[in-house]
């Protein structure tokens, strides 16, 4: 929504009064009816206590540095003061600040003071305390005070809002140097430290909508909306912060993008956002890879992939999926496969190839790939029960479908047949290349 909010003094926080018990509450709870003296001002003050209550002591020093007030906390009152400058002092005896506690004063219904002591062992605040009180004069303003008398140029005749922020703990919501708070309207409003931050803003009817940002300890946040004295929207932890003080501009449904339903015309998030029905495999590279799939849920499966060439050493016939480069080919003497077994009882069978003594690979049955420089090999064959190879052969065949030399134990060149056997092979030329 285009829409810039007419600034509200953030210390105003009234609301227009209709009835005359309300007028009398009013008074009363903001020191105007008052136990001071004629020409004295009452100020109320709210100091709280923090994570360490007992470390905190302070003192209310006049313009001339006398105490005229001191004590420790939690405490809050009234004060009669004549009109002046005062300094509040904040102490900390252990030195590491106030922990959370902080001090408001409070004059005619506006706050004339805010204090913490985020470390160290003392800080001061100037407080200016005057007969006049600024405000909304205005009785048709939404945050008129009666009390006013001068105006502040604050009137809001629109809706007052008041968004208020909360901790917890009593630290805001900043944290490791990250800075928490909350974005809306463009600007950025940092909950640096304390319990609470108020913001009042004069909005025309409407939806509005904010960020939180909490960067550590989210589960201490939260916040509420106020318009007219009554609670219009809360929430907790990070994340949008909406309100509306029109319902008409409400649209309902689900506004998350990442959600299979994302509707980017909802500004209120109903929890019908769904993330099942368009979840999938969304890699186009992937054996599972599903068109219609919005959403990766991590189930591609790349498996089916491999080289489908059957000329090369590492085919794969079980692939469906060429893969890229990566087929290796063996231009030497012989590229195949040897296979050995096919009898009956192929648990006793076992072979080793050499070539000049070095072993080339050794097993039982089974088939191996193998590229053979050219040269002279010998396979020895054993049979553990020494029986035979009840029908087991070996066999060399290309990957071109060949049959290059094929044998058993029973019928080696050299030995007794039934138990160990061994055969001549002769691979003559070629060269060895590996594309990848």
């Amino acid at each position: 929504m285009d829409f810039k909010p007419k600034p509200v003094h953030m210390f105003n926080s009234y609301t227009k009064l209709t009835t005359a018990f309300a007028a009398f509450a009013l008074l009363f709870s903001t020191g105007a009816w008052s136990q001071c003296a004629p020409g004295e001002i009452a100020v109320d003050y709210a100091i709280t206590g923090g994570s360490y209550a007992s470390e905190i002591s302070w003192t209310l020093n006049d313009a001339l540095g006398n105490s005229v007030f001191n004590g420790g906390a939690p405490i809050s009152g009234q004060w009669c003061l004549a009109a002046g400058d005062y300094t509040f002092i904040g102490s900390d005896s252990y030195g590491d600040g106030w922990n959370g506690a902080t001090a408001t004063f409070t004059a005619g219904g506006n706050v004339i003071g805010f204090f913490e002591l985020t470390a160290g062992s003392s800080g001061s605040l100037v407080i200016t305390v005057s007969a006049d009180v600024p405000g909304c004069t205005d009785a048709l303003a939404s945050n008129y005070n009666p009390l006013a008398t001068i105006d502040d140029g604050t009137c809001c005749f629109d809706d007052l809002v008041t968004i208020n922020l909360y901790d917890a703990w009593g630290d805001g919501w900043s944290f490791g140097g990250v800075a928490g708070g909350l974005t809306i309207f463009g600007a950025f409003y940092e909950f640096a430290g304390g319990s609470t931050v108020t913001l009042d803003f004069c909005l025309a009817p409407g939806c509005y909508s904010g960020q939180i940002n909490i960067p550590a300890y989210a589960s201490e946040g939260s916040w509420d909306v106020v318009v007219g004295g009554a609670i219009i929207a809360t929430g907790g932890g990070e994340g949008e912060l909406f309100f509306s003080t029109d319902p008409a501009c409400i649209v309902a449904g689900c506004n998350d993008v990442a959600s299979c339903n994302f509707d980017p015309a909802v500004n209120l998030n109903d929890g019908s956002c769904e993330y099942l029905t368009c979840a999938g495999c969304i890699d186009p590279t992937a054996c599972n890879y599903d068109a219609l799939a919005t959403l990766e849920n991590g189930t591609c499966d790349y498996s089916c992939i491999g080289c489908m060439d059957s000329t090369a050493t590492n085919y794969d016939a079980l692939a469906t999926i060429a893969c890229v480069d990566c087929c290796a080919y063996c231009m030497e003497a012989f590229a195949g496969n040897l296979t050995v077994g096919g009898g009956s009882w192929d648990s006793e069978v076992g072979f080793t190839l050499l070539l000049d003594g070095v072993v080339i690979v050794t097993g039982g049955a089974g088939t191996y790939p193998l590229c053979l420089v050219a040269g002279c090999y010998t396979i020895d064959m054993t049979d553990a029960f020494g029986d035979g190879w009840n029908g087991a052969t070996y066999s060399f065949d290309g990957y071109d479908g060949v049959n290059v030399y094929a044998g058993d134990i029973n019928t080696a060149a050299v030995g007794d047949g039934s138990s160990v056997g061994t055969d001549y092979i002769d691979f003559n030329g070629g060269q060895w290349v590996v594309l990848i």
